[in-house]
């Protein structure tokens, strides 16, 4: 089986700021792809753009962010240091005749910047940086090219423009627009989020749009896509295919963690960042009964894809007033308004009450019980839990699973 290799694009300061994160929304999510992927992608530009992932990368998460699970992506660098270098010489405001919000954010730290990435290179020196397989750069214009050029996608940034420009009431031809978009994007010397969106703003004269939040969020979704590849993947983008529900998404996984090992344990492991709690997690995240639990935490939502799509006409038949929609957008759709409730219901018929309790594992920085024995009965309860998975019988399992969902679409 092929590695699941996560790009961290709640690194980027940008999804930080339009998603309204703090710091624990951001650990919450770091620690559920750090306990699920076999790899996590640091975007090395991400490190001194947001102040949070700086600090999280060089303090209290830097136990997390090494070699092997971390690993970084640079394009067509060798090092950090170039790369980053690099990126900044780009943004040079003589060279783009205009001053980048990104170009500020690298200046701040001065000569802090140089060393830090310094840093990271002796951190990745023995490691060699993700390639993908078509440059990130070439995908990102491929990508904003096809989504302002005419579509059906109602997410597309050419069916917002569209939107736009009709409600505003502007006298501007839509094809005109759309073929200064695409020049801009294939010829530009440096195409990014914000080059793009200033474009926008001020090229084209559709201010309003650039500074909407939707905008930003498509633009953004763009880009991430841009980072991933047959091997890589990103939490909570827009899905472009079929695929109905995303295996990493938070929400999810510690709704399932809380139904299992209790809603202490999920908010123990799910929020702060305390040495002890850190260590919790490196061991966790080492032990071969946990790899295990992936592969059936896997399984089971694979499992509820495929029930899903068992029933697709049983939902087309149920929400008649939407015929032109996919049976993937409504499917999708179903997933999202009842996922928590439905992820508890059937972790709560695959697994078995285990005996060992977990009200001794407290909130960790109140020290009043060591944080190995919390840790000694969580690993217990998680071999318990997979013990008694396999030895049950698995398509009966199955038949649960697929029951649970026909209840959750027996309500639409």
């Amino acid at each position: 089986m092929s590695e699941r290799l996560l790009f961290l694009s709640e690194a980027d300061d940008d999804l930080q700021e339009v998603s309204e994160w703090d710091t624990n929304s951001l650990l919450r999510r770091i620690y559920c792809y750090y306990l699920l992927s076999d790899g996590l992608i640091l975007h090395p530009a991400y490190v001194w753009q947001s102040k949070i992932t700086n600090q999280l990368v060089f303090g209290s998460l830097s136990q997390l962010f090494v070699p092997p699970i971390a690993r970084t992506v640079l394009g067509d660098s060798d090092t950090v240091t170039e790369y980053i270098l690099d990126r900044i010489d780009r943004l040079e405001p003589h060279r783009l005749n205009l001053t980048t919000k990104e170009y500020h954010q690298y200046k701040r730290w001065g000569t802090e910047l140089r060393a830090e990435a310094l840093k990271l290179d002796r951190i990745f020196s023995a490691s060699k940086a993700v390639s993908l397989r078509e440059s990130r750069d070439k995908k990102f214009r491929r990508l904003l090219a096809n989504d302002v050029s005419p579509n059906i996608d109602q997410n597309s940034l050419y069916t917002a423009i569209s939107r736009y420009v009709k409600i505003e009431g502007l006298h501007i031809e839509i094809n005109n627009l759309v073929q200064k978009l695409k020049e801009f994007v294939g010829s530009y010397f440096l195409v990014s989020t914000e080059t793009f969106t200033d474009y926008v703003a001020g090229g084209i004269g559709l201010q309003g749009l650039a500074l909407s939040p939707s905008f930003t969020k498509r633009i953004l979704n763009l880009y991430y896509h841009a980072n991933i590849d047959d091997e890589i993947c990103a939490s909570g983008l827009q899905v472009l295919g079929n695929q109905i529900i995303d295996p990493f998404d938070p929400d999810v996984f510690w709704a399932a963690f809380s139904k299992l090992f209790g809603k202490k344990a999920a908010k123990v492991l799910s929020t702060g960042s305390e040495p002890e709690l850190i260590k919790a997690l490196l061991k966790i995240r080492n032990n071969e009964t946990w790899l295990r639990f992936q592969s059936i935490y896997f399984n089971i939502l694979e499992q509820i894809e495929q029930s899903l799509w068992r029933n697709a006409d049983l939902i087309r038949q149920r929400i008649k007033k939407e015929p032109s929609y996919s049976d993937a957008f409504l499917l999708r759709r179903i997933w999202h308004r009842h996922k928590i409730s439905l992820i508890g219901a059937i972790f709560g018929i695959v697994s078995i009450p285990v005996s060992i309790p977990l009200g001794s594992l407290i909130l960790l920085p109140f020290g009043i019980i060591s944080v190995s024995v919390s840790l000694y009965q969580l690993l217990k309860d998680i071999q318990r839990f997979v013990y008694n998975y396999y030895n049950n019988d698995l398509t009966a399992i199955k038949h649960l699973i697929s029951g649970e969902v026909e209840k959750i679409l027996a309500l639409q």
